[in-house]
């Protein structure tokens, strides 16, 4: 595969975890793959028998069986069994106690938040939703196809002003709002009272963590003009990086050219590298671990910890971050469900 092809997959796959709030899976062909979850040590803990398989979070995760236009979404706890059974078509994490689930329509598929026991919370249909971080959540409207943020008791408190609108920073209070078309739109940054902080400059923008957020100023994916910004739109790292993911646990996976190859390592929030560049891909750190994917091989993922020591070998076709002491992966060491 080109690598501009690739590019452009991960950053299909970026935008969606932004929206979506889903650390991303790499390596993974959606709905031709078998997915379960593995511990710390490696461990599978839930067979492959999914098709899709979110992180977990509040103590269940998203889980899709099914395939094509036959597939529904439902909720499963650690022990595999379900919590939340229902004939969904796509679901994204409980956060706050409640989870954005699309349900399917006579004429067409809404969106609405349910709680832990599978109840529509607010009442309201939603072209799109996403989930509630610091009190308030994304939500497209029906009617004019614009984004805007409700809070916790269903009311419009940012109106509906966005072409695309993303989940607040846990730790920072800004979010990512865009403007325009998918491919002329331009990203910036609002608060929580819905003034514009960070001026839409940017072709793609990360969530902040920490006070940093991953950019691309340009659509052409053969430019290499990745960085890193403060609160202040202030590029503080790069600018000039092939690649670069989300800046996670203090430290981001920064791709780089070396010896004709892109390859991957980790900066610190200084631009010191910390973990030189020898992946041939790699996410970003949860929970003390990052997925990374070997060079050697056929390149198999598995897991290092903050010094690049491989902790989890690589085994896996493609793996996601760690989330309340698992994570989902396909492929490889997974057993798979008879």
């Amino acid at each position: 595969m080109k690598k501009s092809m690739k590019r452009k997959l991960r950053l299909g796959a970026l935008a969606l975890m932004v929206a979506c709030l889903v650390p991303l899976m790499a390596g993974c062909d959606v709905g031709l793959t078998k997915m379960g979850y593995i511990d710390k040590e490696g461990n599978t803990v839930i067979e492959g028998l999914y098709q899709m398989a979110q992180p977990f979070h509040e103590g269940m995760a998203g889980v899709m069986l099914g395939r094509g236009d036959q597939v529904y979404w439902g909720f499963i706890g650690k022990d595999n069994k379900a919590k939340v059974n229902l004939n969904l078509s796509e679901a994204r994490p409980f956060y706050d106690g409640v989870a954005p689930v699309c349900k399917y329509g006579s004429k067409y598929n809404y969106w609405v938040f349910i709680d832990t026991n599978g109840e529509d919370v607010f009442g309201q249909e939603f072209a799109d939703a996403s989930v509630f971080v610091n009190g308030l959540a994304p939500v497209q409207d029906m009617e004019t196809e614009k984004y805007g943020y409700i809070d916790r008791q269903g009311q419009l408190v940012i109106p509906y002003q966005y072409d695309t609108a993303s989940v607040f920073s846990a730790t920072d209070d800004l979010a990512m709002f865009r403007v325009g078309g998918e491919n002329l739109g331009r990203c910036g940054y609002i608060d929580r009272e819905g003034n514009e902080v960070i001026e839409p400059a940017y072709f793609y923008a990360g969530t902040f963590n920490d006070g940093l957020a991953v950019v691309k100023e340009t659509s052409d994916m053969e430019v290499a003009d990745w960085g890193l910004i403060n609160t202040k739109g202030e590029m503080v790292l790069g600018g000039d990086f092939v690649e670069c993911g989300n800046y996670s646990e203090g430290l981001a996976p920064v791709a780089v050219e070396k010896d004709g190859k892109t390859l991957w390592g980790f900066m610190d929030g200084e631009g010191n590298w910390v973990i030189e560049p020898q992946f041939a891909s790699a996410l970003s750190f949860s929970e003390g671990l990052a997925g990374a994917q070997s060079t050697e091989g056929d390149q198999l993922w598995g897991y290092i910890d903050k010094t690049g020591a491989w902790v989890i070998e690589p085994a896996f076709e493609g793996v996601a971050d760690f989330s309340e002491g698992l994570a989902a992966v396909h492929g490889g060491k997974l057993v798979v469900a008879k």
